[in-house]
């Protein structure tokens, strides 16, 4: 019975979340038109179906897109025998709560099952988080593995912790502990393997995990062995999974590509001439609609040579890239209340966005700034790829889209900051008041 009660407060926040994210699908996104990006992973899908190969046109393999989302839809198409959108924005309904889980679960294990719930309850009705859940895009696969990848490391950092600080445990308690211990590296390998298979520059987390335990060894946080076969494992892991599509792709291309080619069409897409007019300075503009008019949309030549050319403008530039990342809403095409304006529900969504996210954003900044005293050892994995996600943003190109993957940590600094303000605990705004006022 006290297990089930344990268990209730992450099903109630996997309801609600589930709830209101099919209440979004069948009102806002009720006459949803699959289209750009979206329409691609769509017909990726279907192309499996028709031609049995990772190609939208039969005979024709496709390197320039990550694998992970359009294999999900055709399963899930082929298992229901149909391939109605509704179905994939479902699965990605049930993805988004289980997201919410782990920022529950997250929040939990940091500030306490009251700060938890709270917590829980802000990520199931953001809507910074349920948007994307609407959109057959792949924010929100990547977004939950990167959240659950966040949230393993996190684990197994603390089991490393707690073990290492009592030596005295008898040894056959010692080995199921290890065994615990090493599962959490286990986990976060997988999650990070899956959020590249999302999005290719989801291998450069790997950078993450160096960083993390570089800081972690050096703060004495956990013992030195423990943290490199952490690393090891979760590298292994890594480079295990994704090996058989780097050696497909180098079979059709002869080149290495570990998941997917692109990159180098989003750089040119963000530094050109074009992106320096107009109301949308320093956004994303297709490669087609460069000025001057690269000679591949793929260049990364092309890039760089712009750059060196522009080394004046580029403070502008990667400081709008900066700013934008934080904007409520950057123009996005194809999103359910951006394609039908005119419903009532896409306009209460719409106002919604620019009503709640400032208020998780600044909310995240004071949990930010209020946790770091007390809480900055558990909250190491979270700042890091906070970091690493904000400075790929700043490279590419800073937006709403982007800022998604980084989402749920935002919502996890806001339980920080209610915590601060709320509980009584070192560290808070109570137990400093009660040191003040003897």
């Amino acid at each position: 019975m006290k297990s089930l009660r344990s268990f209730l407060p992450a099903a109630g926040v996997f309801a609600l979340a589930l709830l209101i994210r099919i209440i979004y699908n069948v009102t806002v996104g009720k006459h949803y038109i699959v289209e750009f990006d979206a329409g691609y992973y769509y017909n990726l899908a279907v192309g499996m179906i028709k031609y049995h190969c990772f190609c939208s046109v039969a005979n024709t393999p496709v390197i320039n897109r990550a694998p992970l989302w359009p294999y999900i839809m055709y399963i899930l198409f082929s298992v229901l025998g149909t391939t109605q959108d509704i179905y994939a924005r479902l699965f990605l309904s049930v993805l988004g709560s289980g997201t919410c889980v782990i920022v529950y679960l997250f929040a939990r294990d940091i500030f306490g099952r009251r700060i938890a719930l709270i917590t829980g309850v802000i990520a199931a009705v953001y809507t910074g988080l349920f948007i994307n859940d609407g959109w057959l895009y792949s924010e929100s696969v990547y977004t939950f593995f990167l959240t659950a990848f966040a949230y393993s490391l996190y684990r197994f950092q603390r089991n490393a912790q707690r073990s290492s600080s009592n030596e005295t445990l008898a040894s056959s308690r010692i080995r199921l502990q290890t065994i615990a211990r090493y599962s959490w590296p286990l986990i976060a390998g997988i999650s990070l393997a899956l959020s590249t298979f999302t999005r290719p520059n989801g291998l450069l987390l790997l950078a993450v995990v160096f960083v993390w335990a570089v800081i972690v060894v050096w703060k004495k946080m956990i013992p030195q062995q423990i943290a490199l076969r952490g690393v090891v494992i979760i590298t292994a892991v890594v480079v295990i999974l994704i090996a058989p599509w780097t050696w497909r792709n180098y079979t059709i291309t002869h080149k290495i590509i570990p998941i997917a080619m692109g990159s180098g069409m989003v750089l040119t897409g963000a530094y050109n001439n074009s992106i320096l007019q107009g109301h949308d300075t320093a956004m994303w503009v297709p490669p087609n609609e460069v000025q001057p008019p690269a000679p591949n949309a793929d260049s990364y030549s092309y890039s760089i040579h712009w750059i060196l050319g522009h080394l004046q403008n580029m403070p502008f530039l990667l400081s709008m890239h900066f700013l934008h990342t934080w904007v409520p809403y950057t123009p996005e095409p194809g999103f359910p209340f951006i394609e039908f304006p005119n419903q009532i529900s896409s306009i209460i969504v719409y106002d919604l966005i620019w009503i709640m996210t400032p208020i998780v954003i600044l909310m995240a900044l004071l949990g930010l700034i209020f946790t770091w005293k007390h809480q900055k050892d558990r909250l190491l994995i979270t700042y890091l790829v906070l970091a690493a996600i904000v400075v790929q943003n700043i490279v590419f190109y800073g937006s709403s889209r982007f800022r998604s993957p980084i989402e749920p940590l935002l919502v996890l600094l806001t339980g920080g900051a209610i915590w601060w303000f709320t509980s009584k605990g070192p560290g808070t705004l109570r137990s400093r008041k009660r040191s003040s006022f003897p």
